[in-house]
């Protein structure tokens, strides 16, 4: 269909060209056919269309489509032969195209771009230092595993920031993979990964491998991510709130009046019951009091039921 954002000589050239020329058929998943004439890709009033192509080969991971047509149609100049790369990597880390991001990092250049992060001159007006380190970090939001060692035995190098990155993929391998080789990095860190771990789709399993590492360990980080699920993800939070719990008799008084009274805030009375049979004895009589306060009847029924 001829697209009606044209103005009208635009479509009539764009009509033209697309009868003239079949020597480019794209299937993408979900049976879509895309054909397309060879130069309207690099034919500047056509621009639109051309995003619309390459969108469509970095969300749909076309490794092959990547190779045999957009690096043909879009080549690095001679005098700016990153120029198209860098763009190339940030393609494939917003649209997670790991099997596309594969095929980039086995260009040495790109890879010494990356490990010196130090952009070349014609690049330093569009792109800073700052922007290379960053992208750094996010790549490996479409990188495996094998990718992560691949680069850093190159010299790439990666730092606490990476491991948030890694959540945006939908599985944990990466994830895991990045917190092997990078050390915690602090209180606010540690507990902002726990939060992100407990959002991620995966997240028992996720937090089972926080837990593994020693995330929990640190009490404030413990009590803030138990206070994260009840505020944000009660509803499906036992099995977390079950995950990290298990085995944590050493809890100290202070923060666990916080965790019992913000349960009771939160109306969470079946964490609220796991705790007191599980983890560590509640004062029925004291927190009936301050569900007596709070008013909320359904959670004064339970405590009296918890006698």
């Amino acid at each position: 269909m001829v697209d009606e954002h044209f103005p009208k000589r635009k479509r009539q050239r764009l009509a033209v060209l697309k009868n003239e020329a079949k020597d480019i058929q794209m299937k993408f998943s979900g049976g879509g056919v895309l054909s397309l004439p060879t130069g309207v890709l690099v034919n500047e009033e056509n621009n639109h269309l051309s995003k619309k192509v390459v969108t469509a080969v970095f969300q749909n991971d076309r490794v092959d489509l990547f190779q045999d047509v957009l690096l043909k149609l879009f080549p690095n100049s001679p005098n700016r032969p990153l120029e198209g790369d860098f763009t190339d990597v940030t393609n494939a880390v917003r649209y997670k195209s790991t099997e596309i991001m594969r095929s980039i990092i086995a260009n040495e250049q790109i890879i010494h771009l990356l490990r010196s992060k130090e952009p070349p001159e014609y690049m330093k007006r569009e792109i800073k230092t700052e922007d290379i380190k960053n992208l750094v970090q996010a790549m490996v939001a479409a990188c495996d595993p094998d990718m992560i060692h691949q680069l850093v035995e190159k010299g790439v190098v990666f730092h606490f920031a990476s491991v948030f990155h890694s959540l945006r993929r939908k599985d944990l391998e990466t994830f895991k993979c990045l917190l092997d080789m990078i050390e915690h990095d602090g209180m606010n860190n540690n507990s902002k990964l726990c939060f992100r771990a407990i959002d991620h789709e995966m997240h028992l399993d996720a937090i089972k491998y926080l837990k593994q590492k020693g995330y929990f360990d640190d009490e404030i980080v413990f009590s803030r991510a138990i206070i994260y699920i009840l505020h944000n993800r009660a509803a499906a939070g036992i099995d977390i709130m079950k995950c990290i719990l298990e085995g944590r008799h050493d809890i100290s008084e202070f923060s666990f009046g916080i965790i019992i009274g913000t349960c009771i805030s939160c109306e969470c009375t079946d964490i609220l019951s796991y705790i007191h049979e599980s983890v560590k004895r509640i004062n029925i009589d004291r927190w009936l009091i301050f569900a007596e306060s709070e008013q909320l009847p359904e959670v004064v029924a339970h405590l009296q039921s918890m006698r």
